[in-house]
């Protein structure tokens, strides 16, 4: 944690205190609450202290497991908790009601997050990818961003995020060219996979965890970004996934979240083809009834959002970035259907 860091989470967090003492925060759910809003929360991985520090994944995408506790105690007593499969937008909740999900089914979700999410009575969805599950090392950026500190050690992290799109945009044998060069530069065969890079969930976890309380959904077979692939195999990665998942845990699969949140119009029908009724997306909002089913916004949560400059979890920051930056995002949008609206009147 160095200086500009604590300085910004200072100035971020006096921000924050100043809109909640102002009532900002409250009216601002009042609001939500009042047309039956729901907030979705997007996790990926919930790490111990010592994975936490070792870890390759991207700061996004990683809370800590002391923090997911406070933040579930915060949800219970301040929230009502929501299983996604069961929500009904549209209809007022004597508290903010906020569903929890989990993208991408990493193995830490087994050990981690479950436990704690069961023992606060806090319902989940995990998203998982059928052709992913059970494997070390099971996704391109950990690798990447594990290279990248190898080769250059220098780099800011967002040298590295810059990087990290540049080969999100590029063909999978692209990016497998990409590995090959750097790998031979970094004198290694990459980082190490059961540590740094983390695994996924192996079938048989998941089919424990179901006993628990615990929803499964599809994303994707292979985790393939879906606008950069060809039609075909886009509508592949979407259906396999849904048919593999409903194979191995004899259960219908109904949700579905679009890897890096990409979705064109084309893709939304190829979801609502396969059978699919719920669809999330990582454009943040607020889930209402006259949200679209197949395009439902989520709120990203990791550490860094959540805490204080003290580290800890904090229910200040946890407002603003579940309820301010839901209701802002809900708010600008519905503004621009209206322009939208009012054009199309006028034409």
């Amino acid at each position: 944690m160095n200086l500009a860091w604590t300085v910004r989470a200072c100035i971020r967090y006096a921000f924050a205190l100043s809109l909640r003492l102002s009532g900002v925060f409250w009216r601002a759910e009042k609001q939500i609450r009042d047309r039956g809003g729901l907030v979705v929360l997007t996790f990926h991985r919930v790490l111990t202290a010592q994975e936490f520090e070792t870890t390759y994944s991207h700061p996004g995408i990683v809370v800590s497991r002391d923090c997911f506790r406070r933040m579930l105690g915060h949800i219970r007593n301040s929230c009502t908790p929501v299983r996604l499969s069961e929500a009904q937008p549209g209809h007022r909740l004597s508290k903010l009601g906020v569903v929890l999900t989990f993208d991408d089914g990493w193995k830490d979700n087994y050990t981690n997050a479950i436990p704690e999410a069961v023992a606060a009575g806090c319902p989940l969805t995990v998203m998982i990818c059928p052709g992913l599950v059970g494997l070390e090392a099971p996704f391109w950026p950990e690798r990447a961003i594990g290279i990248l500190r190898q080769v250059n050690p220098g780099w800011s992290m967002e040298l590295v995020e810059v990087e990290l799109e540049r080969l999100k945009r590029l063909s999978e044998p692209d990016r497998d060219a990409w590995f090959s060069v750097m790998e031979q530069r970094a004198g290694q065969a990459g980082p190490d996979a059961s540590t740094r890079c983390g695994s996924t969930m192996s079938w048989d976890e998941i089919r424990e965890t179901m006993g628990r309380g615990i929803e499964f959904g599809a994303h994707t077979q292979t985790h393939r970004i879906l606008d950069t692939v060809g039609p075909e195999q886009a509508a592949e990665e979407i259906g396999e996934s849904k048919r593999c998942i409903e194979q191995e845990l004899q259960t219908r699969c109904n949700s579905f979240a679009y890897p890096n949140g990409n979705v064109t119009e084309e893709i939304a029908r190829m979801v609502s083809a396969a059978g699919i009724a719920l669809a999330v997306t990582t454009a943040p909002g607020v889930w209402t009834g006259e949200t679209d089913r197949l395009r439902i916004p989520r709120i990203n949560m990791s550490e860094d959002n959540v805490t204080g400059p003290g580290g800890r979890f904090s229910s200040t920051l946890f407002q603003y970035a579940v309820i301010w930056k839901a209701w802002r995002a809900w708010r600008a949008a519905e503004a621009q259907a209206g322009a939208a609206r009012l054009a199309a009147q006028r034409v």
